[in-house]
């Protein structure tokens, strides 16, 4: 079983439940249907870990520290995930405890998490996986509208010229985009800051959204299938690319975000990758830039040799 699979109807009483019928309608009503499959996943990760739904009145901090444990031990998760899934299942028991459903509040920490430098790919590494969307061309039950190899290129190209996330990629109108002027509206609700943007992109991105422009439909790039086929598509991409994945990456395709980023910075600036990133400040930015590819990153090029080592 995976954290996406479907599980049976939630039980009256429990933490899921109360979820499904209370929490999702009260408190993620602008939430993106993405966000709130994330709360789902944690909650199904919960039922995975015992075997059953948790009731609301077995919430207690030392049955969440013991599941933060086994997201570690089993799942194989790192601290800054598992503490997501704390906090997904921490504001559902906050809820609940401001309702008076129960009686505990949670005061369970958060596990130390550690934090790598951003890592990215260079625009060399981006037209490989580019090229790459040729192993989707003979995919056998594709159900989706138009050709998977044509999908996967207008997805990679659109991503380089805008940076976006991919939920907010999934979600682009046909009316929203302009091929002639080369831009693409996103819509605020397709955003995470809930801040419509206006995007210019490149000519390629351009050749690659006509390919694609038949049949008639509402969105651009509609994905038929659940989101845990996307990253393994993404991975056989990144394989027949020969991009070796070191296990840094919280998401892979999200990486293409961070390579957008530090590319945008290289060429115009920090200044210019926050506009891009279109980030709450500049600190968030930071942890985006791959500061491997900036110019200062390399001392041996400015500081003087130590003289008279022998």
């Amino acid at each position: 079983m995976t954290a996406t699979s479907n599980l049976p109807a939630p039980e009256i009483g429990s933490a899921r439940h109360f979820l499904e019928t209370e929490y999702i309608p009260q408190r993620m009503i602008d939430a993106t249907e993405e966000t709130k499959q994330n709360a789902r996943r944690s909650w199904r990760y919960m039922f995975m870990h015992f075997g059953r739904d948790v009731r609301l009145d077995e919430l207690s901090d030392s049955l969440v520290a013991n599941h933060m444990a086994w997201l570690k031990s089993e799942r194989g998760l790192r601290p800054a995930s598992i503490n997501g899934h704390r906090g997904a299942i921490l504001m559902v028991w906050r809820f609940a405890a401001e309702q008076r459903l129960i009686t505990t509040w949670p005061h369970v920490r958060k596990m130390k998490a550690w934090l790598h430098e951003p890592d990215s790919w260079s625009a060399e590494e981006i037209a490989k996986l580019v090229k790459a969307t040729a192993v989707m061309r003979e995919h056998r039950q594709w159900p989706g509208p138009v050709p998977l190899d044509a999908f996967w290129r207008c997805v990679l190209l659109v991503e380089w010229w805008t940076g976006v996330r991919i939920g907010s990629l999934l979600c682009i109108r046909r009316a929203d985009i302009d091929r002639e002027k080369r831009t693409i509206y996103f819509q605020p609700e397709t955003m995470k800051n809930r801040h419509g943007k206006l995007f210019f992109v490149g000519a390629d991105a351009v050749d690659a959204i006509r390919d694609i422009w038949q049949p008639k439909r509402e969105l651009l790039l509609p994905w038929p299938l659940a989101r845990d086929a996307l990253w393994r598509q993404f991975r056989k991409l990144q394989a027949a690319a020969g991009l070796r994945h070191n296990g840094r990456s919280t998401s892979r395709l999200h990486k293409i975000r961070r390579s957008v980023a530090t590319q945008a910075a290289v060429s115009g600036g920090k200044q210019c990758a926050i506009a891009l990133m279109d980030h709450s400040s500049a600190n968030v930015t930071a942890r985006y830039i791959d500061p491997t590819r900036l110019p200062a990153m390399d001392a041996t090029e400015f500081l003087p040799k130590l003289p008279d080592l022998s």
